[in-house]
């Protein structure tokens, strides 16, 4: 029996709705191609070896898998019928469910062909077997800004950038940047007596700290048989009041070099602390006039299992959720072309944007869009003669002769003049 509505956790769009997502979609495209980012297209369809190979953390277990075709599926229940398979043996494409890992096989495919220092974007949908629930669906849209080629903290500070100049374009400026380093997070792991093998275990327990607290992330360390107490004493310790901001809201890099926060990262990890000291000191001077919050936040993970060095999220003051994030990648493309090259990217969460930007504010730069309308066949050619000659939005209808109603219902439509084709003019309310 045929089904109208889309399957669980998939969703169709109405007209206002998709042209309102178009336009948050067009200012954001249009805020990284400023910054210098050029945009490609992946393929939806991945090898399901590159999905499911562990760098996708949680989501290599929402991968939605494609079944093989013809022979090679033929052959595979064939093996199941012997008992000789699993579930795995049935298929070997897979739905992408984000674009760091397409953009490194394209990289890695096509990096004769493209600059030293490749600046790349990617707008579209990805795919993941979540549990429907609200924010949460099956497909949605990703916005991503990556940079491959550059080792240093510049990469960062221009992804950032383009990051800020995105959200900006569409209304959204309360909001502050929570910022850490993987190789901090090692190294505290281990001087906090926990085994470093099992440090991508204890990651994925403590990025929960948000939602659970203290008491559940050091429950679920238990639960893997890990005391987690010291971990949690130190990260709380460190994420303490304002003690926290890597850098003032304004006065360059002054406030990073000062601050304390950064020594006690120094320990741990000089590297990491250097890092966070230039890209601090390089936002903050450049936003001085118009000043972003950067916080350090032990507790961020990031539940990718790619990230290398810097991670960095967007969080909005007004909302309370994560507006997107990212970090750096140095070794995921050196897995699938044999030979490393260092990465950094950030994606916008669009779905929650969508649902959190100011339509009036999106709305107030609208294009003039006009009825044209016709009562013969005569006037077709005059119609689509007029409607070639402006620059608004334009569509055609048949006038009818009750067009009281009828203008009601363009009105409502966001049409906001009415040219009538046969008399070669606009015509005015009433008429």
């Amino acid at each position: 029996m045929y089904q109208k509505i889309p399957p669980k956790g998939m969703r169709d769009f109405l007209p206002g709705e998709k042209a309102l997502r178009d336009e948050i979609a067009g200012r954001i495209r249009g805020a990284y191609r400023s910054s210098g980012f050029t945009e490609i297209e992946t393929s939806a369809v991945e090898h399901l070896e590159n999905l499911s190979g562990g760098d996708g953390g949680e989501n290599t277990k929402l991968i939605f898998k494609i079944m093989k075709r013809g022979e090679k599926l033929d052959e595979a229940l064939k093996s199941a019928q012997r008992g000789e398979s699993n579930e795995n043996d049935f298929a070997d494409l897979g739905l992408r469910f984000d674009f760091t890992l397409p953009l490194t096989r394209f990289y890695s495919n096509n990096r004769n062909e493209l600059p030293q220092i490749f600046k790349a974007m990617q707008l579209g949908m990805v795919y993941r077997g979540e549990r429907p629930q609200k924010g949460r669906y099956r497909s949605f849209v990703q916005c991503d800004v990556d940079i491959i080629g550059d080792p240093s903290p510049l990469a960062e500070i221009e992804i950032l950038s383009a990051a800020i100049k995105a959200l900006r374009s569409i209304g959204l400026d309360d909001f502050e940047i929570r910022i850490s380093d993987r190789r901090f997070l090692l190294a505290l792991i281990s001087a906090c007596g926990l085994p470093q093998e099992r440090a991508d275990e204890v990651c994925i327990s403590l990025d929960k700290y948000d939602k659970v607290g203290r008491e559940g992330v050091i429950a679920e360390l238990a639960e893997k048989g890990l005391d987690g107490a010291a971990l949690l004493d130190a990260v709380e310790e460190m994420a303490g009041g304002g003690e926290s901001e890597c850098a003032a809201k304004s006065g360059g890099g002054q406030a990073a070099e000062a601050s304390p926060l950064l020594d006690i990262i120094g320990k741990y990890s000089a590297e990491a602390a250097e890092n966070l000291r230039i890209i601090a000191a390089a936002l903050a001077a450049a936003h001085s006039g118009d000043p972003v919050r950067l916080r350090f936040d032990p507790t961020l993970v990031r539940g990718m299992g790619y990230y290398t060095s810097t991670i960095y999220e967007v969080h909005s003051n007004k909302y309370g959720s994560a507006l997107g994030g990212g970090g750096r990648y140095d070794k995921m493309i050196g897995k699938i072309s044999g030979t490393d090259a260092p990465a950094a990217g950030f994606s916008i969460g669009f779905e929650r944007i969508c649902d959190l930007v100011d339509k009036d504010f999106l709305c107030r730069e609208q294009t003039e869009k006009i009825a044209i309308l016709v009562e013969s066949p005569d006037d077709y050619a005059a119609a689509i003669s007029y409607a070639w000659q402006t620059d608004a939005v334009t569509s055609i209808f048949s006038k009818k002769k009750k067009f009281g109603k009828q203008l009601q219902t363009l009105e409502s439509e966001g049409f906001t003049k009415f040219y009538d084709a046969s008399k070669g003019e606009y015509l005015m309310r009433g008429e």
